[in-house]
């Protein structure tokens, strides 16, 4: 039996809430950390650091990189799209944390020239909300793709 969809304001609100949580939290950093980061306890800690690279901080290589890295990750996205039930709902969440992260990286890049980081977590890259969302999001859908619900039949 298939489930009622997920609603288009779903998908909406809950790309906002990320949005909205990603720059909060990234403008509490910048006026916050920026001035004194704060340790939580060994190996985490806030810091506020500008990321000019891409993901995880490699070097961007030029704007053809940056250009080829974000039509990269909308082809998987279109690709996720048509091998996926869009009437579940887990599927719109996972769309709506890419959507929500992408968006918050998205302001920061072409307002400000650089994307604002500042949690660490060990040996890992500083990182923010919308890095968070958008990993979380794109493997949860590359394992949606990968090991597809038995109970809906799929759009293919």
């Amino acid at each position: 039996m298939l489930k009622k969809p997920c609603s288009y304001l779903v998908l909406t609100s809950l790309s906002l809430l990320i949005l909205w949580t990603d720059l909060f939290t990234k403008h509490v950093a910048e006026t916050v950390f920026s001035v004194q980061p704060v340790t939580l306890f060994p190996g985490v800690e806030f810091i506020y650091s500008k990321n000019t690279g891409i993901a995880f901080g490699l070097p961007v290589g030029g704007i053809f990189l940056l250009i080829l890295t974000a039509l990269l990750m909308v082809g998987f996205l279109v690709y996720a799209l048509r091998q996926l039930d869009l009437r579940r709902c887990s599927v719109t969440i996972m769309i709506s944390l890419v959507l929500g992260g992408a968006l918050g990286n998205f302001i920061d890049r072409f307002s400000l020239g650089f994307v604002r980081d500042f949690i660490r977590i060990g040996p890992w890259p500083t990182f923010n909300i919308a890095d968070s969302a958008l990993c979380i999001g794109l493997f949860l859908l590359f394992l949606s793709l990968i090991f597809p619900p038995h109970d809906v039949p799929s759009r293919r």
